[in-house]
């Protein structure tokens, strides 16, 4: 059975690091985004490695777009062993999507939520595969805003992006928590600060700010991906079935992270926000 891996927003940044590393660790790897240009210059950088490696083009903002996504992926590949949501965008003001989404919201939770949830069974047929949300894992503070989730009008821009990285937490231990009979592993994980595109979106202030008074604590896409590669990659992780990681250190898991109610309400309220578009 051949090792596969799926990495989304594996065109740039993080992704496309850890795409590579797992390429070089003799993994068949697919890497899913919107931009086919960045993905074919990906390919072209790889030479021999590129025979291992697949694009599947997908806005992951759409739930319908990630619902094709991996139906394509389902047939050419029948089983997955790692599965890296590293997608993700920073928005300064609410936007929507045009299935009514959130956007940050959309893609950097709602979009691993419903991708993992479409991918379980393959993922069941690796012993101890692994699921690795890239978000910012263990930040103390965080709320889930449920009653503007739907059809909501105030939470987006910084906000929403908070929002969504606290909710992968959630949803990380709840999953795991869900998936007490396998042997899936599951893991969110904060890489640190990381000089990528996805702060393209910020004001050119704070972007020259951040430059120069953390400079010294900025990591490179190449140095961001060893963590997510740790987790993906790492024996010493075989029988740890939860984790949240800070870079490579594992963080204790907040009562507020693993209240079992707050962990349902989030997937029933996913599950209704989902099945409200694709069923229209």
């Amino acid at each position: 059975m051949n090792k596969t891996a799926l990495v989304t927003g594996g065109t740039d940044g993080i992704g496309r690091e850890v795409a590579k590393g797992l390429l070089e660790k003799g993994y068949q790897v697919v890497i899913m985004g919107r931009n086919e240009a960045k993905a074919h210059d990906f390919m072209q950088s790889l030479g021999k490695l590129s025979s291992n490696l697949t694009f599947i083009q997908a806005d992951l903002s759409l739930m319908k777009e990630v619902k094709r996504a991996v139906a394509l992926f389902k047939e050419q590949y029948s089983s997955l062993e790692i599965l890296v949501h590293s997608a993700g965008v920073i928005k300064t003001k609410r936007e929507l999507t045009s299935e009514g989404l959130e956007v940050t919201w959309a893609t950097d939770y709602l979009s691993r939520f419903y991708l993992t949830e479409l991918l379980l069974t393959h993922l069941n047929v690796f012993p101890h595969a692994r699921i690795i949300n890239i978000a910012a894992s263990g930040t103390k503070n965080g709320k889930i805003h449920f009653d503007d989730l739907i059809q909501g009008r105030k939470i987006g821009g910084m906000r929403g992006l908070g929002q969504a990285q606290y909710a992968n937490d959630v949803f990380t231990v709840e999953l795991a928590r869900r998936l007490n009979a396998t042997s899936i592993n599951c893991y969110a994980l904060n890489p640190g600060a990381v000089d990528t595109n996805i702060r393209r979106e910020l004001p050119p202030l704070i972007i020259r700010v951040m430059s120069v008074f953390f400079r010294s604590s900025v990591l490179t896409a190449k140095d961001g991906a060893r963590a997510p590669l740790y987790l993906a990659l790492s024996k010493d992780l075989k029988n740890t079935r939860v984790g949240l990681f800070n870079r490579m250190k594992k963080l204790p898991i907040s009562k507020d992270r693993s209240n079992r109610d707050t962990g349902k309400k989030l997937w029933d309220v996913s599950k209704k926000m989902i099945d409200q578009i694709i069923d229209n």
